[in-house]
């Protein structure tokens, strides 16, 4: 019996070996690592908030009010947009959330072209450096670097250490996210963890399931083989 079970531990531990590396190299990582510089936080500017008194709130109350009876109100909020006071205005739309831009005085805004995103996303990166490219997304694909997030959006790479990217929402005129070096490091021992290889966070995949079985028998039959090594004489 003891025989049988070593090989058995052993085989097994061969295949769920190489897995159980990475759930441990992630968690390693994971753990010293700071969440918020993973999210890039230290290299934005924080957005500033426009006082109150700055916005024509009647005018604004009026051209909301303009907009399609399908058209739900969800949230708003009062920033500065390249210099500028505006009014970002959320709305549920057929099921999905859009942004629309008005100027303080109620004038809508159309969504950004490729100069202001460049603008803006200089403004938001707090470390001087030089753009290096820019590109215009319309969609991304499953387990894109920017994924779950509002489109279209302009991805604005900066030549600075851990190749950081801004990705400016060309509707709403925020930073959507950026993403580096550090970020991509994180989301692919995440992958692993999760071992969903599309979207990342479906924990309910089939191999996250035969992955964490096969690991789990693997650290039974050692235990037993433990107990019954121990009981020969």
């Amino acid at each position: 019996m003891p025989k049988i079970l070593r090989r058995a531990h052993r085989w097994l531990a061969v295949i769920v070996g190489v897995q159980l590396l990475a759930w441990v190299a992630g968690g390693v990582y994971f753990s010293w690592t700071q969440l918020s510089k993973i999210r890039g936080e230290h290299l934005l500017n924080s957005p500033k908030l426009v006082p109150l008194e700055a916005i024509s709130w009647p005018q604004l109350a009026q051209a909301v009010s303009s907009l399609p009876d399908q058209a739900l109100l969800e949230k708003l909020e009062s920033v500065y947009l390249l210099g500028k006071p505006i009014v970002r205005v959320w709305l549920k739309v057929d099921g999905q959330t859009r942004t629309r831009l008005f100027a303080a005085d109620g004038r809508p805004i159309p969504p950004l072209d490729l100069a202001q995103a460049q603008e803006l996303a200089k403004q938001a990166f707090l470390p001087g450096a030089e753009i290096a490219s820019v590109a215009y997304l319309t969609e991304v694909p499953a387990g894109h670097e920017y994924r779950n997030r509002p489109l279209p959006v302009y991805a604005v790479t900066f030549a600075y250490p851990g190749r950081p990217t801004v990705y400016v929402a060309a509707e709403s005129g925020e930073v959507a996210a950026i993403r580096h070096d550090g970020w991509r490091v994180f989301d692919f021992l995440w992958m692993l963890h999760t071992l969903d290889f599309k979207g990342r966070d479906n924990i309910n995949n089939p191999w996250l399931r035969i992955a964490s079985a096969v690991a789990l028998v693997t650290v039974l039959s050692g235990y037993l083989l433990f107990v019954v090594s121990r009981r020969r004489p």
